[in-house]
């Protein structure tokens, strides 16, 4: 069975919550036909992703599905059904060193497995019953491996007593006969979490037998001794407060639902195996009544998964920092050193259409959300989300400053186009956020003017003025590409296509195979809807980049967007130091990857035919009609949904193999849809060896 979920961009243009540096998307519906009346668990087999849920009412049977890897394009969901089993209480998966394991408590309270048979599936013919003196399971189980052995825990099948087993599989991964054990100091009325904090060390934590407090205790599996218990922050909890690693197990998260009918999530985490003081509820739209899971997905980023009051299966994507001071927190701190030409930083294409405020052209009836809107954040959202880097493009409508998107330079000229935020609108969201997070850096290139309509002089000091000159880089001489992180930090950069002030505050920019402008784009804009010849346009590029391993140096890139031979108020720069164009990456060249899968210019005022307006010409209608019968359309936002779940998976594949390197690297990753996710990205690849000097 095909599903639609693809993990990289299941939650990608959604908004966020921000709370103790952990950030927490709107949960989404998981496998919409999957349906449980018990907690569900999720788990990452060596980078591969399985969720297990038990049919809902009473005793239903074990499901197990392979949903794929965290960059797949599509995912393959493989619904694995144990139809000869039965169990009443909900299933878990544990990783043990190279297998993965799926556990559930059979009808008779005896605990009964089954192993993988590939990455991607399970063994579902052979079901082992894992024997335990002593006694029996009962309402669920949790699981940790530690120093090479598994530790289960479970509640007894009694009102009150918890319970637990330490065992070691064979070789050929089956678990020997093992003793059932009591915890001796804790009592509760649902089953505990367990987690490892070392080789020896493993952590419980239950919901009090009649007071509903969390409690803790450590157990040394080597000494069999146990630390008395204590209480986790302000916590109350109905259910079993669940316990994890995260942050590259440097941290322990505890979350759990809150008491009696609160059916909120809190959850606490702390950096050591300190218990935490504080905790954070999410918002109600996380509500459960059942404990929730928590899977890894890299060293940044991780999945909640929890059952809703509607029986579905929900996920949440968090990240344990914070995208609103990311460069701050992770880059300033190992590479303040280094330039924007050592980095990639994560722009939005468009950036400021996020909203339709106004229309325009010769046929502005053809123009809507569809056509029009390249993002989903405005830009203090994306500000929030770690977008860096804006493409802006402003107009006059109405007597005020906006961004807008159309056809031609001039809305005058143009078949259609759309007014997006207004331009003090964002400034000010600029202003405000450097303001509050002094070691962010944020770059500004406008571009697309129209000087009878909006000229280009007084743009520049409208935004100048609203920006504040104590926040603008300030050139004079410098190169922005060859000037360290640090000392942009809190910085915005102006940089306006084909113009500059003598007061360096905005200094010029181009798009070009090679130029003397303080800044130049190395860039290929494929505009085209086919993802195939997309993907072509952007590997030949690289290829044809100096180091790319092929072409004379000169990038296949598109230059249309420049204004040749056109120089508004002040002088083109005559370039900086180092910028010099000698066949390779020059010193003030930035490598940016234009990644727009989108409708081409041609077809863009004559689709998404069902927002035409009634004013449209009767002869653009009929071939608006006859565009969408021929072909399928689709809207600029869906189309780069579609289209940017491809960005990480083929530009590591380009690394790879070599083609992209540390002397044509990118330095821009510039998409519409922007959000949390190419900044998760971008992070990744500078911790990578590519972008390390």
């Amino acid at each position: 069975m095909r599903s639609s979920i693809v993990l990289i961009l299941l939650l990608a243009s959604t908004s966020c919550l921000t709370a103790q540096s952990l950030t927490f998307t709107m949960p989404q519906m998981l496998l919409p036909d999957a349906a449980t009346d018990k907690a569900v668990d999720i788990t990452n087999f060596k980078g591969r992703f399985f969720v297990t849920w038990k049919e809902a009412g009473g005793a239903g049977k074990p499901h197990v599905a392979y949903l794929g890897r965290h960059y797949d394009t599509t995912v393959s969901r493989i619904d694995h059904v144990l139809d000869g089993e039965r169990t009443a209480f909900p299933p878990v998966l544990r990783v043990l060193g190279a297998r993965i394991y799926l556990f559930w408590i059979g009808e008779k309270g005896e605990l009964r497995y089954i192993l993988n048979n590939s990455d991607t599936s399970f063994d579902l013919e052979n079901v082992h019953r894992l024997d335990i003196t002593g006694g029996r399971l009962s309402l669920g189980i949790t699981s940790a491996a530690i120093g090479g052995r598994l530790l289960l825990a479970s509640h007894a099948p009694d009102k009150q007593h918890l319970v637990y087993i330490l065992v070691q599989p064979g070789m050929d991964g089956i678990f020997p006969s093992t003793p059932l054990q009591t915890v001796p100091a804790g009592t509760s009325t649902d089953y505990p979490f367990v987690v490892s904090l070392n080789d020896s060390l493993a952590r419980f934590c239950w919901r009090g037998y009649k007071d509903q407090l969390v409690y803790c205790t450590d157990l040394n599996i080597v000494t069999h001794t146990w630390q008395t218990p204590l209480l986790l922050a302000e916590a109350k909890s109905r259910v079993a407060p669940a316990v994890y690693h995260i942050g590259n197990g440097e941290r322990l998260f505890y979350i759990w639902r809150g008491p009696d009918n609160d059916k909120r999530l809190y959850y606490s985490t702390y950096r050591d195996a300190t218990l935490p003081k504080k905790q954070t509820h999410l918002p109600a739209y996380f509500s459960t009544s059942l404990p929730v899971s928590i899977c890894i997905v890299d060293d940044n980023n991780f999945i909640l998964a929890f059952t809703g009051d509607d029986r579905k299966l929900y996920l949440s994507y968090f990240s344990n920092y914070n995208p609103a001071t990311w460069m701050n927190d992770l880059l300033l701190p190992v590479k303040g050193s280094y330039t924007l030409k050592d980095i990639v930083l994560p722009g939005a294409h468009d950036a400021g259409m996020s909203v339709l405020s106004g229309v325009g052209g010769s046929q502005s009836g053809t123009i809507n959300d569809c056509n029009t809107l390249t993002q989903t954040l405005d830009i203090a959202g994306q500000l929030g989300a770690g977008i860096r880097m804006f493409d802006l493009r402003v107009g006059t409508f109405n007597g005020r400053l906006y961004t807008k998107h159309c056809s031609s330079d001039c809305m005058s000229d143009a078949i259609g186009g759309g007014y997006g935020e207004k331009l003090s609108t964002l400034l000010d969201a600029i202003r405000n956020f450097l303001q509050k997070n002094k070691g962010e850096v944020v770059l500004l290139t406008f571009s697309h003017f129209c000087e009878k309509e909006t000229p280009v002089a007084a743009l520049a000091d409208s935004i100048i003025t609203r920006l504040g000159k104590d926040i603008i880089f300030q050139h004079n001489g410098r190169g922005v590409t060859a000037t360290p992180l640090r000392q942009l930090a809190g910085k915005v950069i102006l940089t306006f296509e084909h113009y500059r002030r003598p007061d360096g505050l905005i200094d010029s920019c181009t798009i070009a195979g090679h130029s003397g402008a303080p800044v130049n784009f190395r860039r290929e804009y494929a505009a085209t809807n086919d993802l195939n010849k997309f993907l072509s346009r952007q590997e030949t590029f690289f290829r044809e980049l100096p180091g790319g391993g092929g072409g004379n140096g000169l990038p296949g890139a598109v230059v249309g967007n420049n204004l040749p031979g056109k120089v508004a108020e002040g002088n083109l720069s005559g370039g900086v130091a180092g910028n010099e164009f000698s066949g390779g990456i020059a010193g003030n060249d930035l490598v940016r990857l234009d990644w727009q899968l989108t409708q081409d210019g041609g077809e863009a005022a004559m689709i998404c035919n069902d927002f035409q307006s009634e004013k449209t010409n009767p002869l653009i209608g009929g071939a608006m009609l006859l565009t969408n019968v021929i072909r399928k359309h689709q809207s600029i936002i869906d189309l780069s949904i579609d289209g940017n779940k491809y960005l990480p998976v083929k530009l590591n594949e380009w690394i790879s193999k070599g083609l992209v390197n540390k002397k044509n690297k990118p330095n821009i990753l510039y998409v519409d849809v922007a959000g949390n996710w190419i900044t998760d990205f971008c992070i990744d690849l500078n911790k990578s060896g590519l972008y390390q000097r």
